[in-house]
Parts: C-alpha cells; structure tokens; sequence
C-alpha cells in the first residue's frame, strides 16, 4: 500500500531517508507562479507565514544558494556579499537601534543592544542574520540594500530561476534528513 503524505513525511525524520520532490510551476495558477518570480528576481520573501508564494520561493532559492532577504515576525533575514554593503548595513540597524533607544528611554534597552551587536557580528562575518528590526522604514531600507547591491552574477541567476518557472518542466527539490 501506498503511504500517504503524513507517513512519507514521517519516515522521511528518519536517518538516512532522502527524496526527491518535484514542484511543477504548470500546476499553479498564474498569479501564484508571477508573485513567485517576483520574488526570487528580487532575492526578497514577501508574505506572511502561510504565503505559499513565499514557502516556494524560499525553497527554490535554497535549493540554489542564493541569498535572499525575508521578513518574519519583528526580524528580517539577510545577508550581504560585499564589505562596503555589510558596513551600510551595520549603520543601518545601529540608526535603527538608537531611533529605537531614543523613542523608549524608560525602558533598560541591554538586550536590544546586544542583539544588534550579534547581528552586526553576523553580517561582517558574510552570514545570513535574523536582524531585528524595530522601524519599518529601517527594515526597508536594509531589503533595499540587498536588492541593490547584487552581483550580476546574482541578478543573472535569479532571472534564470524565475524564468524556469515559465517551462512546464518540474523542478526537482532534493529533501533529506538534517539530523
């Protein structure tokens, strides 16, 4: 007998368990497909937790070590590839960290500083980072600056991702057990 999904995913928590899934971009809708392109030409997920548009375009870019940027729930996930943008971006969520300070002086602030300290680390290290951020303008900004600043090389890819999605062929997402 066949297993469902429910038992596939299952055995799939099991070591040394991979498979391989397909996604077929013919079998969404267009308006799905285009917000999907949207975002993997732009290397920024948009949407909120239950977005499919943004689960599969994460997943596609993940499977193709591209870096994007991500807004979750008071962070933004970013990673920067050159030191000049790394530096912007560390004077970015500083400008962000006093605004913050500033508007809320009542309030003992060691864990906010420290957690941009961290973040800071993160990104002149070259690593992705969960950033917190605490103004939207900031946060725009810090995705603007991702967005800019890629490489050709980057740019070139991420086109040719979305335009994958234009051909009726599946696209092959290799998952495995990270444990």
């Amino acid at each position: 007998m066949r297993p469902n999904l429910y038992e596939a995913s299952r055995t799939l928590t099991t070591a040394g368990f991979t498979a391989d899934i397909y996604f077929n971009p013919s079998h969404v809708t267009n308006r799905l497909k285009k917000s999907i392109q949207r975002q993997i030409e732009a290397c920024s997920i948009t949407g909120g937790y239950s977005s499919q548009a943004s689960r599969i375009a994460k997943r596609l870019m993940e499977q193709e070590n591209m870096p994007f940027s991500k807004h979750d729930w008071g962070s933004l996930l970013v990673q920067y590839e050159t030191k000049e943008t790394r530096e912007q971006a560390a004077a970015i969520i500083r400008a962000d960290l006093a605004a913050y300070i500033l508007e809320d002086a009542s309030n003992n602030n060691n864990y906010m500083k420290n957690r941009a300290a961290e973040s800071i680390e993160e990104i002149q290290r070259g690593e992705s980072s969960y950033v917190r951020i605490h103004s939207i303008e900031f946060s725009k900004q810090l995705s603007q600056l991702m967005t800019d600043t890629r490489t050709p090389e980057l740019v070139a890819k991420a086109k040719a991702l979305a335009k994958r999605l234009d051909d009726s062929t599946p696209i092959k997402i290799t998952m495995k057990d990270w444990s």
